[in-house]
């Protein structure tokens, strides 16, 4: 509870539910498996994930993710563009968002 009640207000009470019972409560829960971990190492681990097999595995629809392809579109300063619509597009492909 310290854990939930410390740092941010934007924990839920089912996240709190969630990490017990799924990782602390596991059969395979090792608290020696967490020696040495760096949150934001590992959330850029995740953002690097070339593997498109691996992060379809890996971010599952039945955990809340969604996966979409979105076009962006880029605005220049320099340029010209009569509309947002004229501008060049770039395109993301297997953006994931929960």
């Amino acid at each position: 509870m310290d854990w939930f009640y410390s740092e941010s207000n934007a924990k839920t009470l089912v996240e709190l539910d969630r990490l017990v019972k799924t990782v602390i409560l596991d059969k395979d829960f090792d608290p020696e498996h967490l020696a040495g971990f760096n949150a934001t190492r590992e959330a850029q681990r995740l953002d690097g994930i070339q593997d498109t097999e691996l992060a379809e595995m890996m971010f599952q629809g039945n955990d809340g993710w969604n996966q979409v392809s979105i076009e962006i579109s880029v605005l220049f300063e320099c340029a010209l563009n009569k509309s947002k619509s004229e501008a060049p597009k770039f395109k993301v492909e297997s953006l994931y968002y929960r």
